[in-house]
């Protein structure tokens, strides 16, 4: 029996030493430091250390690799927020929200970089915000949007606009962690350290 020659090269696709999360983290970093527009997929195959065209492969396109990147990692994001989220939780409205708040804030610390492609996308109208308002900011906003209004029908909370609080919540806290120069010369050093965070 002859012994086959080790072949040489970069593996095909489903050989690949990079696993779909490693794929999907190092998309939602670029993503998140170079946008969309800026991203490229040749470059991110080639961090990777696999073939030119692996991930062209797996997604498709790169339209289709953002999908599965924020469907990754925003829904892991989403599914963290949904126990506290439930609109018919027992418990204190206050403390829901806080545990909101505050899952919020540990998640994105967790995943700066969601911030970071948050803020990037949200500055231009299209398919691409609105897929991130539909898919995710939408389902979260929702619930703790109700839990505030059961809130300010006590008496316990003023009056604030959905749209308000999602923008304190989502773009002031989770700033630090999403702008670790700006926190670290504002004198929060580890923004991203559970302590801080907490």
């Amino acid at each position: 029996m002859e012994a086959q020659a080790p072949r040489t090269g970069r593996p095909p696709a489903d050989e690949s030493p990079a696993s779909r999360d490693e794929i999907l983290l190092v998309a939602l970093r670029s993503f998140a430091d170079r946008g969309y527009d800026g991203t490229s997929v040749r470059e991110l195959n080639r961090a990777l250390g696999v073939s030119h065209n692996l991930i062209n492969r797996r997604f498709g396109s790169k339209e289709q690799l953002w999908k599965a990147t924020v469907d990754r990692w925003f829904g892991e994001l989403v599914e963290a927020l949904d126990p506290t989220a439930k609109l018919d939780g027992a418990g204190d409205p206050v403390e829901r929200l806080r545990d909101f708040v505050v899952t919020f804030i540990e998640v994105n610390a967790r995943r700066p970089e969601m911030a970071r492609l948050m803020n990037a996308e949200a500055s231009v109208a299209g398919p691409r915000l609105d897929y991130l308002f539909e898919r995710f900011i939408a389902p979260s906003l929702v619930p703790a949007a109700a839990i505030g209004m059961q809130l300010q029908a006590a008496g316990r909370m003023r009056p604030v606009p959905v749209g308000t609080l999602f923008f304190l919540i989502a773009h002031g806290a989770t700033a630090p962690a999403a702008h670790r120069p700006l926190a670290a010369l504002l004198g929060i050093a580890e923004p991203t350290d559970a302590e801080t965070v907490r």
